[in-house]
This record gives C-alpha cells, sequence and structure tokens, in this order.
C-alpha cells in the first residue's frame, strides 16, 4: 500500500506494517512501528490506531479466540463454542491499575501477562 498524500486524513501510513488480512485485502490488521500499537483497517473506513496496545496484546487475544480449536470446542471464526471469558475479571482489576501506574502496557480485558502478574506479585512482599 501506498501512504497517503493527506498526513491529516491517512489512509496508509509509511510506519504502519501489515500484520494480518483477509485474502480479498479488506480488511486486516497493522502494526504502528512508531508506537508499537496495532491498529485495523476495513473497507469504507478510516484506519483505526491503538486498537491492541502492543503487538503481544494482539496475539494474546488471538491465542484466546483460537482457544479450542484443537479440541474440536470452536464454532467458527472469533466465535467459540463456550463464553470466551475476555470479560474483566474483577480480582484483575487492581493488577491492571498498579501496572499502568509503573510502565506496563495491560488492555482493559484478556488475559493479564504473567510477567506483569509476577512484578506485581514481587512489589506486594
Amino acid at each position: 500500500m501506498q501512504p497517503s498524500p493527506d498526513p491529516e486524513f491517512p489512509f496508509w501510513r509509511r510506519e504502519w506494517v501489515p500484520i494480518a488480512a483477509e485474502r480479498d485485502g479488506l480488511y486486516g490488521t497493522f502494526l504502528d512501528t512508531r508506537s508499537g500499537t496495532v491498529g485495523t483497517w476495513a473497507d469504507a473506513h478510516d484506519p483505526e490506531e491503538g486498537v491492541y496496545a502492543s503487538l503481544f496484546a494482539f496475539f494474546q487475544e488471538t491465542a484466546d479466540r483460537l482457544e479450542g480449536v484443537s479440541s474440536g470446542d470452536w464454532s467458527g471464526p472469533g466465535r467459540s463454542a463456550g463464553p470466551r471469558g475476555l470479560d474483566p475479571r474483577p480480582e484483575d482489576e487492581p493488577i491492571r491499575r498498579w501496572a499502568r501506574a509503573n510502565g506496563y502496557l495491560v488492555n482493559d480485558r484478556g488475559r493479564v501477562p504473567a510477567a506483569v502478574r509476577e512484578a506485581y506479585e514481587m512489589s506486594r512482599r
């Protein structure tokens, strides 16, 4: 893709690297190499920046979506047979607050990375 000629209304920027796309290329995900965040694009919509805090967060959600595929407990793309469990767990909220206050990037939902959880536990000792 070519960068947009108008930087105020970007269609595409040089620092955006596509990392996943539908076969037709009309929908996809990109890594912003300047900020480290992950955004999305879709046909007839402006690109949305910062959808995921990091590439790790994107792959973590992808893994969450694919959970159950190997066991057959899956009903199609993005739809698991059971609840996905991505809603924030109340017991994780103090960890997320601590992580943000200490410079860690964490999503509002999904798994709290093990490294963040361990750092939180170490800080409480």
